[in-house]
């Protein structure tokens, strides 16, 4: 099983921007149990186009994620229309 337990940890920290700037992505984690319906909760995030750090409360933000079993560490979510967006670093934080 790919099953890790990020229990110890508070936040979840990206370093993000978009192309153009303006650009919107939601991140969402899963546990085993989260249903692949998109029903996971996420939070949104609105790019700029420099580098920003970004920091995600888990406990707040990341309601149906059980920590101790995650399946899914970190998920970008877009919407319809076509975006490009740079990722420097992804790290989570106790």
């Amino acid at each position: 099983s790919s099953k890790r337990n990020y229990a110890q940890y508070s936040k979840l920290c990206l370093e993000l921007k978009g192309e153009k700037g303006g650009e919107t992505v939601s991140i969402s984690i899963m546990d085993m149990l989260d249903p692949l319906d998109g029903s996971a909760s996420k939070a949104q995030l609105s790019l700029t186009n420099e580098w920003k750090l970004y920091e995600i409360e888990i406990a707040k933000n990341f309601t149906t994620a059980y920590l101790p079993k995650l399946h899914v560490v970190t998920q970008f979510v877009f919407g319809t229309e076509p975006q490009s967006i740079y990722v420097r670093k992804i790290q989570y934080l106790k």
